[in-house]
């Protein structure tokens, strides 16, 4: 509950065809948010266990996915929460070596 209420965090449901992808490894992954053009790094990844619930909501999820909560520390929170309620867009970022994925809202 702590963990909810003192971080900003985002829900982040991974899959791989082949299962080389055991589970996140920040060694080779990053998770960051852009703010503009301020980055703002995440401050944990925690996997989750599989549970019915969560394709209640996430109907993709399925055997070979991967659930995870994005962490962002609390002084993040209240800026990445300040900045949506500006109303600006805010932008999710997994990358690595060989490239990136983004998500703006």
């Amino acid at each position: 509950e702590s963990m909810v209420k003192d971080n900003n965090l985002f829900f982040m449901s991974l899959f791989e065809p082949n299962s080389l992808f055991k589970k996140f490894d920040p060694d080779i992954w990053t998770i960051y948010v852009m703010l503009g053009q301020k980055k703002v790094e995440m401050s944990k990844v925690q996997y989750l266990r599989k549970e019915k619930l969560w394709s209640r909501f996430f109907p993709y999820i399925n055997n070979w996915s991967k659930e995870y909560f994005v962490l962002f520390e609390k002084k993040d929170k209240e800026m990445i929460l300040d900045y949506v309620k500006k109303g600006k867009t805010v932008k999710l970022v997994i990358a690595n070596d060989k490239g990136q994925s983004s998500l703006k809202w």
